[in-house]
């Protein structure tokens, strides 16, 4: 399980993304009508102060998931910020990618 300090970032879960625990995960949930359905507006987290962005999503085929799974940070203050994101990670499995989430929520709180 992955706590995130409510007041300091506002979150978008829709899919319950955090109350699994990681250590024990089944990946079989991430498919096309699973419970986690892999789509690029996965989670986010928006710094309250900063505007920086947190942001978790699946980029591929969805059905096969031939894809790779992205944690942006952006600085929403920007025009441009999706454009030029602050750092961008990528990775073939969801649970390393998870670990590039926490650590960039780590990082920018």
């Amino acid at each position: 399980m992955f706590r995130i300090d409510e007041s300091k970032w506002k979150i978008h879960d829709p899919d319950g993304i955090l109350s699994y625990h990681f250590e024990s995960f089944d990946v079989s949930v991430l498919k096309c009508e699973g419970a986690i359905h892999p789509r690029e507006d996965m989670l986010s987290f928006t710094h309250k102060e900063t505007g920086y962005i947190v942001d978790f999503g699946y980029y591929g085929c969805e059905v096969t998931m031939d894809g790779r799974f992205v944690v942006y940070v952006i600085d929403a203050n920007l025009e441009d910020g999706w454009s030029n994101p602050i750092e961008r990670h990528e990775e073939n499995d969801f649970l390393e990618a998870m670990l590039n989430l926490k650590a960039m929520y780590r990082k920018y709180s």
